[in-house]
């Protein structure tokens, strides 16, 4: 990990940064508008992030990343106010995902917020907040590549759980097993540092409640 990022990251959140996962890209993705926050999100709310580094030039023609300043500021949303269940997990999302995806196309225009297309050179980077929409643009040079790589990062002291499996409202939380790829291990979920107790209850989901004991999932 690289630690002037790191150090950005302190400062920008005033808690430990934990890399917990990266994804490398050779082609552009051209993946739709997107919000990180339903996959990757915590209690206190907020703290994850994504950073965007790229690998080689991203151009107009290469389907560079697209984004829309402002949208950070959007409310985050629990799939029950759209009137619909959790996703069981699996490896496709279903039709609650598919309204929320329908619930963020409406609400850029309803905004008047732009959608960016981020051309840089090589080296260049972009930090996005966890509710940042943003995706890929399309490639109109065909069979070029858009090489570039993205880390994405919690913080100490949090519960980390996904809320598109979440009944968040009901106290049906689905945690997420982070590991600290920077250090090598298992981050306990705590509140504000507090240690938690959590009862399964099935599909990856549990109850949480302060602990009478520290605990590992």
């Amino acid at each position: 990990c690289f630690e002037p990022v790191l150090r950005l990251l302190r400062m920008l959140y005033g808690r430990a940064p934990i890399p917990f996962q990266t994804l490398n890209f050779l082609p552009g993705t051209e993946q739709g508008l997107h919000s990180d926050v339903m996959h990757f999100s915590s209690i206190p709310s907020r703290f994850m992030c994504g950073v965007w580094v790229a690998l080689e030039d991203a151009t107009l023609e290469n389907g560079p990343l697209r984004y829309v300043p402002g949208s950070h500021r959007f409310s985050e949303v629990q799939l029950d106010a759209l009137g619909v269940w959790a996703e069981e997990e699996g490896p496709k999302l279903g039709a609650s995902y598919a309204r929320y995806e329908r619930y963020l196309e409406a609400l850029v225009p309803l905004q008047g917020l732009p959608v960016k297309q981020l051309v840089v050179k090589k080296g260049g980077a972009l930090v996005w907040a966890a509710n940042l929409l943003h995706g890929g643009s399309p490639i109109t040079r065909a069979g070029s590549t858009r090489r570039s790589q993205v880390t994405h990062y919690f913080f100490e002291g949090c519960i980390h759980y996904t809320p598109v499996y979440s009944n968040a409202s009901l106290g049906e939380i689905y945690l997420r097993k982070v590991f600290d790829i920077q250090h090598r291990r298992r981050v306990e979920p705590s509140l504000n540092g507090e240690p938690l107790d959590a009862t399964p209850i099935g599909g990856g989901r549990y109850h949480l409640a302060r602990a009478r004991r520290g605990f590992w999932f």
